[in-house]
């Protein structure tokens, strides 16, 4: 009915676009260009005021003014506007539409085995079942969509009623909220009694779920986390090698430093591993967190699970986007694991997907290179081709590591100097005293530029520089000074400065 459609939808206007042709045709030619825009905004005034009468046996009145698309003709020499709109008041709609309207009008109404009993968003604000709210927040999940005033209220019922939920039942809510970006400290500080209270009810899943939403937030709650480990080293033998990986994960970011549990669940992951012949596997995100997890472990205390994670990565390396290529390459660097295998296939991967890095993913790719000792290594080529797409997106740091990265692998291009010298200048004045000295140290080896030279001697604060800094300073500006000749001369005044400061 027309009500139905004025009240809960608003047709595109293609729909609309369709009825009035199919309208047009049952009566007579609409008469110049500017009536496709003036019947769709008296369809949409007469859709608007309809109560309950059918599209069959209902005429309606129209009131409006003629609005031409722009770009066209106004209103076709002698086109008589009033008796044009005396005889749209005349016509009668159609009494059925044509299959594709009616397609699309089935489309829009709601799905009532999806959605339930709610028609609507307010009448879904309403809900204080558990299962209610958990079925509409996974449903919005599904469709991808966010409703901000809907998440309040349904936030709201939950806090206060938090008594009636369970560890198991806020586990979920917390994956639906995380995964809509409307997961909030509040809710997370209501629920603990609950949680600890009831936390022996939860799977192996579950907990993994509570642990992963305070880690999201970075909100530490002592009893919460002391609750959830010690379910953790009852059960560990319940847990997936995936779901460890999450775990683990989600200690780092809490920042707990606890080395024996840490020693465990990497022991439980290489022997379920090994149990399962490699058969599981882990996913790309899966050896990301569990390789960033241990990195801050040590050399010594992390070398089985890396070891094992240059196995796994292997088969999965084309599924490794450009952010995770640069999280397991940062991670490796960190733990000082140097597999040429995994460094070989990650710098494959990485010229696969070049054009996905950001300006800072390329730039610590690049320097995780250098770290390994990777002179000869393709990426530094590829980059390069890469650059003038996120140059001018680099923070002051991001170039500094840039320059540096290819000093390291000794790559030296005159292409990389003309680029970024430009920038350098042009974001002169937000780079501090670190970032000028690696600054230096590059261009020492890549030689002189004027734009360089200009932005470092106007913008380097050497009062910012420590002692040891001072002497690099020192060292790299005579290096530049050989090399400078007699047009770069201002120099001279910022080794002065510099000899001062380190005699001072």
């Amino acid at each position: 009915s027309s009500s139905s459609l004025a009240t809960n939808f608003f047709l595109p206007k293609e729909t609309q676009v369709t009825m009035l042709n199919s309208m047009a045709s049952r009566s007579r030619p609409l008469p110049c260009r500017c009536s496709f825009q003036v019947v769709s905004k008296l369809w949409v005034h007469s859709a608007s005021r309809s109560s309950s009468s059918s599209f069959g046996s209902s005429r309606r009145r129209f009131t409006t003014q003629v609005t031409p698309i722009s770009g066209q003709p106004p209103i076709a020499p002698g086109f008589d506007v009033g008796q044009w709109v005396a005889e749209m008041e005349e016509l009668e709609l159609p009494r059925s539409f044509p299959s594709e309207v009616a397609g699309t009008i089935r489309q829009l109404q709601l799905n009532e085995a999806f959605w339930g009993r709610f028609k609507n968003i307010p009448e879904m604000a309403t809900a204080t079942d558990k299962q209610e709210i958990l079925h509409i927040l996974e449903n919005f999940v599904l469709v991808n969509r966010k409703h901000v005033v809907l998440c309040q209220r349904l936030k709201t019922t939950v806090i206060r009623r938090i008594d009636e939920w369970t560890a198991p039942e806020l586990a979920l809510l917390c994956r639906s909220f995380a995964e809509l970006s409307y997961l909030h400290e509040d809710l997370l500080l209501a629920m603990t009694e609950q949680v600890v209270s009831t936390l022996s009810d939860c799977t192996a899943q579950e907990l993994c779920l509570l642990l992963d939403a305070y880690a999201t937030k970075r909100c530490f709650v002592q009893s919460v986390t002391d609750a959830v480990t010690e379910q953790t080293l009852m059960r560990l033998k319940e847990f997936t090698p995936s779901q460890l990986c999450l775990h683990a994960s989600s200690y780092t970011r809490l920042g707990m430093q606890n080395e024996e549990l840490m020693r465990r669940i990497s022991s439980r992951i290489i022997e379920a591993v090994g149990d399962a012949g490699m058969e599981p596997g882990f996913s790309a995100r899966d050896i990301c967190i569990l390789a960033h997890a241990f990195a801050k472990l040590g050399e010594e205390k992390s070398r089985d699970v890396f070891n094992m994670l240059s196995r796994a990565a292997l088969p999965v390396m084309r599924d490794f986007t450009a952010k995770e290529l640069q999280s397991l390459l940062v991670s490796c660097a960190h733990a000082r694991h140097a597999d040429n295998e995994l460094l070989e296939n990650i710098s494959a991967q990485a010229q696969r997907c070049i054009s996905q890095f950001s300006a800072e993913s390329l730039a610590l790719t690049l320097r995780g290179m250098a770290f390994f000792g990777r002179t000869d290594d393709p990426i530094f080529t590829r980059a390069l081709v890469e650059l003038p797409r996120v140059i001018l997106t680099m923070r002051p740091a991001d170039i500094a590591v840039v320059c540096s990265s290819f000093t390291a692998a000794q790559v030296n291009s005159s292409f990389l100097v003309d680029l970024v010298s430009p920038v350098i200048l042009e974001k002169a004045p937000t780079f501090n005293a670190v970032e000028w000295l690696l600054l230096l140290r590059s261009y020492a080896k890549l030689g002189p530029n004027k734009m360089f030279l200009s932005a470092v001697t106007n913008y380097l604060k050497v009062d910012e520089l420590e002692p040891g800094q001072l002497d690099e300073a020192l060292g790299f500006t005579q290096q530049l000074m050989k090399e400078a000749g007699e047009d770069l001369a201002p120099l001279d005044q910022l080794y002065s400065v510099l000899r001062e400061k380190a005699h001072a």
